[in-house]
């Protein structure tokens, strides 16, 4: 599809998880859609990547002024919140804690870590994609993200 979001950076820059020296937190953009069958939503909006050495953990944030908020997880766990479209387009259907977030999983995020010099283990800036679906509603969000 021609408006599906991609990322990537160059293979000989790429820093293995398992190789990375410490935690890293980065800060970049987010750009991509959500969808249905009936209408698109245009996504763009600031992120922040942080890796967790100790657990191994990547956890990406992402931030739309016309859609959710997300929080996602390599593992899969996905928070949206503070809702914003002021069409009320592709909301989904699960229904928000007290707190106003609807947590799930099932979400797929790939992130590839890169630097100049990737033996000294400490990466520069970081790319990736985040794909979820919600079964329910039919609503499918993907995203590419770009930090440093």
């Amino acid at each position: 599809m021609a408006d599906t979001p991609l990322a990537g950076g160059y293979a000989s820059h790429k820093i293995k998880k398992s190789d990375i020296a410490n935690d890293v937190h980065f800060t970049g953009q987010a750009v991509g859609n959500a969808r249905n069958s009936e209408h698109i939503v245009d996504l763009s909006g600031t992120a922040t990547l942080a890796f967790d050495k100790e657990s191994g953990t990547s956890t990406l944030g992402a931030s739309f002024n016309n859609w959710y908020d997300i929080q996602v997880a390599d593992n899969g766990a996905i928070e949206f919140s503070n809702y914003t479209n002021k069409n009320n387009l592709l909301k989904l259907d699960a229904a928000p804690d007290s707190d106003g977030v609807i947590t799930d999983t099932g979400a797929k995020m790939d992130v590839g870590y890169y630097a100049p010099k990737p033996d000294t283990g400490v990466p520069t800036e970081a790319t990736g994609l985040v794909q979820y679906t919600e079964a329910a509603s039919g609503i499918k969000m993907d995203i590419a993200f770009g930090t440093k």
